[in-house]
């Protein structure tokens, strides 16, 4: 039986975090340990969690609120000091299908699980009560290391990895941990797997993801939904966060200068051409694998936002 570090952040969750423990509850053929690190729940979180402390192990950190981004990644260093086989981000709302984890740990192992790799599955979209709403959109396992820096990420939810890119995951956070900026967990895990090891997505639907006005990142159901995601998504042209792919780029670009043989070269070709207008439009029409796997609509913003360097 394989042992399975779960790392949850926590945040006023007591609405649905009983089925998400029953859940964690009902997963086969593993031996789960529950990282939580509380992100200054005010709520009855806690005390849920403390009920269940005696079906599963639980490791419950009561922390200062930091924002879900740090809390997820300090959460990961929680896990330093134990040995696991394998590792999943958790929300503390969704409702996990019984064999998620060993879908994914035995399609890793049926790999060799020789170097760092990233398993991602799909989802199906339910409600606040727990409905189902409709199937995830399959996925295409297309995307490129390059194309990594700017394709829209999978959810940590449904992300299982070995011990190998933990060993990674845990080292470039320790290294960026003071940066003013740090990405959110699925984001830098993800460009991080596909710099140091092997990423594999699954269309497996294991999990189910809830949409609610409880959760801090979320989907959007129907028309007025979907024009809200539209418009957030412009909207980061603009705002604060406008250039935190160049971030991104740069905090990567720094851990992998650390290892002694990585490929950062096309991370440098992607900075390079943020440095001006020209060498930004020689990019966006001339670097094909930079867009590979992504859908023809994010394409085309994404080589808009390059153009004019604000992504």
């Amino acid at each position: 039986m394989k042992k399975v570090a779960v790392i949850l952040s926590t945040y006023n969750g007591e609405k649905y975090l009983r089925e998400q423990m029953e859940s964690l509850l009902s997963q086969t053929n593993v031996d789960i340990t529950l990282f939580v690190r509380d992100d200054g729940s005010k709520d009855r979180t806690e005390d849920i969690l403390l009920e269940y402390s005696n079906r599963i192990n639980i490791l419950l950190y009561k922390e200062k609120n930091l924002g879900f981004e740090r809390s997820f990644m300090e959460a990961v260093l929680k896990t330093q000091g134990s040995t696991f086989d394998y590792y999943a981000f958790c929300d503390q709302d969704d409702i996990w299908y019984a064999d998620k984890l060993s879908t994914g740990i035995d399609y890793i192992e049926s790999k060799g699980n020789s170097q760092p790799f990233l398993y991602c599955s799909n989802q199906q979209i339910i409600d606040e009560e727990g409905h189902f709403v409709r199937d995830e959109e399959d996925k295409q396992d297309t995307i490129s290391k390059q194309s990594s820096l700017f394709a829209l990420n999978q959810r940590g939810c449904v992300m299982i990895w070995n011990d190998l890119l933990h060993l990674h995951l845990v080292d470039s956070y320790q290294m960026i941990r003071k940066s003013d900026f740090i990405p959110a967990h699925d984001t830098w895990i993800t460009v991080l797997a596909y710099a140091v090891g092997q990423v594999y997505i699954d269309n497996a639907k294991t999990m189910g993801y809830r949409v609610s006005t409880h959760n801090t990142a979320g989907s959007y159901i129907g028309l007025a939904g979907r024009i809200k995601y539209v418009w957030k998504k412009l909207g980061t042209v603009y705002n604060k966060r406008k250039h935190q792919r160049a971030q991104i780029s740069h905090l990567l670009l720094s851990y992998l200068e650390s290892l002694p043989e990585s490929d950062s070269a096309y991370i440098r070709t992607f900075l390079d051409a943020q440095t001006s207008f020209f060498k930004a439009a020689g990019f966006v029409f001339s670097s094909k694998p930079y867009f590979r796997g992504m859908s023809k609509k994010w394409v085309y913003l994404t080589k808009f936002l390059i153009l004019f360097r604000r992504i």
